[in-house]
Order: structure tokens, then sequence, then C-alpha cells
């Protein structure tokens, strides 16, 4: 993603000199009027700057009319995981949970595991209640939900089971059919206590039942 006449071999020399990614940035945009992504290309793979110092840089380029879902698309372009840019949106810009997963989900192209696996280890203080409730308002239903819980958090049944009844808007139904689905393995009794114990009543098992949600 080099700028015509860019020659690669030179591009960390201003950071030899003591310049920040930032100042870097500034200059390629103010003098050369460089991309963002050619400026994200050499401060990634022609300086040794890591993902936070750039996503700070580009922010503070200089460009204008580009939003977090443009710098998560950016970044992920340079070769960042859903964590690494979730890192760096909090550590460098200090955005909210929310920001992160729509850019993760919007911006970026990962699916809502790496999305939930992103905002987990953000830095972020997060609850697991907290992290679906977050994915539901990105678009995932139940069962997305659960799975990412799952493969991206290792959250255990019982913890799903919380999450989805407490953090979002769903019903036993969904909730059972997002467990019967997380991944896990799960026994039809099994699932039935777990319910039990969220506050499932005998008429929400006959909803379930009658819903062939879990068949």
């Amino acid at each position: 993603m080099g700028g015509a006449g860019f020659n690669s071999p030179h591009r960390p020399k201003l950071q030899n000199e003591g310049a920040t990614a930032t100042e870097i940035a500034q200059a390629f945009n103010y003098s050369l009027g460089f991309s963002l992504e050619t400026i994200a290309d050499a401060l990634d793979d022609g300086a040794t700057f890591n993902y936070t110092d750039v996503a700070y840089a580009l922010w503070n380029s200089g460009k204008i009319g580009f939003d977090s879902q443009d710098l998560a698309r950016v970044l992920q372009n340079e070769g960042a995981t859903a964590i690494e840019i979730a890192q760096a949106f909090n550590y460098s810009l200090g955005f909210s949970l929310e920001t992160i997963a729509d850019a993760l989900d919007d911006g970026a192209t990962f699916n809502y595991t790496d999305v939930a696996a992103g905002l987990w280890n953000s830095g972020q203080a997060i609850q697991s209640e907290q992290l679906a409730g977050i994915l539901q308002n990105e678009g995932a239903n139940e069962i997305q939900i659960a799975q990412a819980l799952n493969f991206g958090v290792g959250r255990t049944l019982e913890g799903i089971a919380f999450d989805l009844d407490e953090g979002t808007t769903f019903n036993y139904t969904s909730v059972a059919a997002g467990l019967w689905n997380s991944g896990k393995a799960i026994q039809s009794d099994r699932l039935a206590g777990i319910l039990q114990n969220e506050g499932a009543t005998v008429r929400d098992f006959l909803r379930i039942n009658s819903s062939k949600s879990i068949r």
C-alpha cells in the first residue's frame, strides 16, 4: 500500500531521528498527502510501532472524513487481530466498549466470536452479561452470542444462560436455543435444570417445547 515513489527501506528514517508515530503520520498527511492506508502501512511495516501507536497516530494525523469503523478496517488490513484493535482503541483513544464493538463489527470483518474476544481482552472492565448485551445491540442473535461466549470467552453453559437471561432481552425460548446450539455438549435434562435455575417456569418450558427451538 506504499505511495508512489515511496522507498520502503527509508521508511524508518524519521523514527530513527526521534519522530513519534503521530509526527510521522502528520508529516505524511500534510507534506505528502498520503492516504490513510499508506500511512498505516508505513508505520506498521516500515517503522517499528505497535498497533496502539499506529491507531493513535492515524486518529491524530489530521485526516478528515474517517471514523472508528474506518480505522478498524485499516488496522485489520494491516494484520491486526480483533484483540489488538480493541486494545489499541482502548489504550490509545479511550473508546467505549460500545464504540469498539461497532468498529469491529461494522468497520472490520470480524465475526461475533472475534468481537467478543476483542472486547473481553480490550483492557476495559467488562462483565459477561454486559458483553452479551453489547453483542445483541450489534445485531447478534441468541445462538451467535452463545457461540461467541463459548468460543471467544470460554463461558460455561450456566454462565452463558445467565448472560443471555440477565444481559439481553431474549426470552427463555431463545436462551434455550442459544444454549442448545452454543457448541457445548448438553443434554435436555441439563438444559432444563439450567433454565429452571435462571427462573424459567412450567409455562416457559411449554413454550420452549412448542417452539421446537431445541430439536
